[in-house]
């Protein structure tokens, strides 16, 4: 991903194991993504392994059709 490329939702985790499970199946795929919690309680999401808010995650314009379809995929 370059540092100019228009970042795109792609999909919210309700947490971090989705998170995590999306995100390495992306980059298995060669889909950079990067992951944001949705509060501004990270912290918490870090000893906690769960979010109550959830996590976003972002791909960029260029992917977003190919992970998009990647999902659907995935059952999501």
């Amino acid at each position: 991903m370059m540092k100019n490329d228009k970042l795109i939702l792609l999909y919210t985790a309700k947490d971090n194991l989705e998170a995590a499970m999306i995100a390495e199946a992306l980059e298995k795929n060669g889909i950079a993504a990067v992951m944001q919690e949705e509060s501004s309680m990270g912290i918490l999401t870090l000893y906690g392994g769960f979010s109550k808010t959830g996590i976003l995650i972002y791909v960029a314009e260029e992917n977003s059709e190919k992970a998009k379809e990647l999902l659907e995929g995935m059952g999501f």
